[in-house]
């Protein structure tokens, strides 16, 4: 852990990237909040979308957002403009970054880089 520790240190700031990945259940209910009574007999709803967000130590330079859901073209984003948002959007059966969606965010990442 330390040779990889002053590795980094050698990297100019602003040069170094993380990239995070997050799931978004965008049709489950709250699991808590202000009702007073359960709700019986609701299973939880696990539509998701899948999430990368890329940017350098700084914050001055922000990779293009990568979305992988289900849908080759979503119904409810048919005239949303993608491209003019900086998002990329993939899709697969489960709406998981497989390890080919990996692959083209690691070469569309260097060639921003």
């Amino acid at each position: 852990m330390e040779a990889i520790r002053k590795a980094a240190t050698e990297v100019p700031v602003g040069n170094r990237y993380n990239m995070d990945q997050t799931a978004l259940f965008w049709r489950m209910f709250p699991s808590s909040g202000l009702a007073t009574a359960n709700r019986p007999g609701l299973k939880k709803d696990k539509a998701r979308l899948s999430l990368a967000f890329t940017t350098n130590d700084t914050g001055t330079d922000r990779f293009e957002l990568w979305a992988v859901g289900k849908a080759k073209e979503p119904q409810a984003l048919k005239k949303f403009n993608f491209q003019a948002h900086k998002v990329v959007w993939k899709s697969n059966q489960k709406a998981w970054f497989t390890s080919a969606l990996m692959e083209q965010w690691y070469e569309s990442f260097f060639a921003h880089i």
